[in-house]
């Protein structure tokens, strides 16, 4: 297999032979991309913790830096 895809000789001994990683993005349907990308399905999120985290994180930092 790995030699039909490297040496066009040996490709045309077994015919078409499908590539391993599938079709080129081009040849792709709009659902295919979709399914691919996720399609936005994922919305992000975030927790007042991580919020207060940051905004605490920020400021001890600045005390530490800004004596």
């Amino acid at each position: 297999m790995i030699e039909a895809l490297k040496n066009p000789e040996a490709r045309k001994k077994l015919g078409e032979v499908e590539h391993p990683s599938g079709k080129p993005l081009n040849e792709l349907t709009l659902e295919e991309l979709a399914e691919v990308q996720g399609a936005g399905d994922v919305s992000p999120e975030t927790t007042p913790l991580c919020i207060t985290i940051g905004v605490g994180g920020g400021i001890a930092i600045s005390k530490l830096i800004c004596k």
